[in-house]
């Protein structure tokens, strides 16, 4: 029983709701160690779930051939299998887990579309930014040199889409032969250069014909969108 006042030990209305709604079978194999039991209770949760759902659950270190077998070196590794499709699951949330159910169950991708050409962040990219470093730290003088920063550039969101079923495609809106009937999400984020008016023109009419959108603009930068969400009451 969870007596706690938030539900904090149980699963999210959204997640039953999704896990409800599988109808085909989904194997799950969850390597542990003694450490991870809230992670083993939470896989069992989900379990309950849905009889379409089967988990075992093996310790590496106590079955090394199962391990083996698998080709699984460490605990907290989950393979998730379904009508052929075959997931590795690594992070221990309940999100982590659904996303993985959700991914290996669904055979049709869906396509999170961003534009490019802008200025825009590289979602292929895992690199954020360069930029000169002293012994102490930021420098600008004598005695730097250029770091890469890699490992938090846009990449990441791009790997959590993926994770979550999403095709992910960089989209040039002048391109000729552009498509954005098939984009599930229309994704603009930080735009350093203001968009072409026939471009302006091609995303008003894409969120008209009841597309969805996700857009994030930095402040006090004119990106020529302002009048098409201000149809929608968003003013920046």
């Amino acid at each position: 029983l969870d007596m706690t006042a938030n539900r904090e030990h149980s699963l999210a209305p959204q997640t039953v709701h999704m896990l409800k709604a599988i109808d085909k079978p989904v194997q799950i194999t969850f390597f542990h160690d003694r450490g991870m039991r809230e992670t083993v209770e939470l896989y069992e949760q989900i379990a309950s779930q849905n009889d379409k759902i089967s988990l075992q659950l093996f310790d590496p270190m106590l079955n090394p051939s199962q391990a083996k077998m698998r080709g699984v070196e460490f605990p907290g590794t989950s393979l998730m299998e379904s009508e052929g499709r075959k997931l590795t699951v690594n992070g221990p949330t309940e999100t982590d887990i659904a996303n993985g159910i959700l991914r290996v169950t669904q055979g049709k991708k869906q396509m999170a579309c961003f534009t490019d050409g802008h200025g825009e962040p590289d979602p292929f990219s895992l690199e954020s930014h360069d930029h000169t470093e002293g012994e102490a730290g930021h420098a600008h003088g004598l005695e730097t040199k250029v770091v890469a920063h890699e490992n938090h550039g846009m990449a990441k969101a791009r790997n959590a889409l993926e994770a979550m079923n999403y095709q992910v495609e960089k989209v040039a809106l002048m391109k000729s032969g552009t498509d954005l009937s098939r984009c599930s999400v229309l994704i603009v984020i930080g735009p350093a250069l203001p968009f072409l008016p026939a471009e302006i023109k091609i995303v008003d009419q894409f969120l008209t014909n009841g597309g969805n959108a996700l857009f994030l603009i930095d402040p006090f930068v004119k990106t020529g969108l302002e009048p098409v969400l201000r149809k929608y009451s968003i003013v920046l």
